[in-house]
């Protein structure tokens, strides 16, 4: 599962700030869609293992 973020590493929130640096500087809108379709994973993979079982609903609303 090498493909979902993190919750609540302080790598994911440096990784995504900068991914919005780098679309400023490449794009001239400043509009940006973030899609939700992998939002069933939350919670899941190293996030269950260090938390263990979560109400997915309540991680969303906790970032």
């Amino acid at each position: 599962m090498g493909d979902i973020f993190l919750v609540g590493d302080d790598r994911v929130y440096e990784l995504i700030e900068s991914m919005f640096r780098t679309m400023a500087e490449c794009f001239t809108s400043r509009l940006v869609n973030i899609g939700m379709n992998e939002a069933h994973m939350l919670g899941r993979g190293k996030y269950y293992d260090q938390h263990g079982d979560a109400n997915r609903f309540e991680i969303c609303l906790s970032t």
